[in-house]
């Protein structure tokens, strides 16, 4: 994709400049997928920012990982929620079992769920007070 490459961070306009330039012409029968990707690459990715060009500091967006988008994509597609089990039993299971591996990579006792257990629980493992 051009926008990919293109040597600099930012080759945007001025808010004064995106204001005059971006306009929505609603259609009641749509654009069709191909002129809304066209219009998306025009108006979107041609004045926003490239946070995957090496000169950017993403303090908050980093550049997401192909992986992560081909995720993004599965759940999207089947309307996946994490918010209760009816509605993503497989996905509550991978995410409880990612979130056990990660605890162990960092050293946090099994079953805390990532969460440092001094922060929450009265008692440490032992038995002894958590604030002592």
């Amino acid at each position: 994709m051009q926008w990919l490459q293109q040597p600099e961070m930012y080759q945007g306009k001025s808010v004064a400049e995106l204001r005059e330039r971006i306009t929505l012409d609603f259609n009641p029968n749509g654009l069709g997928n191909q002129a809304a990707i066209e219009r998306a690459i025009e108006y979107f990715l041609k004045d926003s920012l490239s946070v995957h060009h090496p000169q950017c500091v993403a303090h908050l967006h980093c550049p997401s990982l192909v992986v992560s988008q081909a995720a993004e994509v599965l759940i999207n597609a089947t309307n996946q929620s994490m918010d209760s089990w009816d509605q993503s039993p497989s996905a509550t299971i991978i995410e409880v079992k990612l979130i056990e591996w990660l605890r162990a990579q960092v050293g946090y006792p099994a079953g805390d769920a990532g969460v440092f257990y001094q922060w929450w629980h009265p008692k440490q493992p032992d038995g002894s007070d958590a604030g002592a």
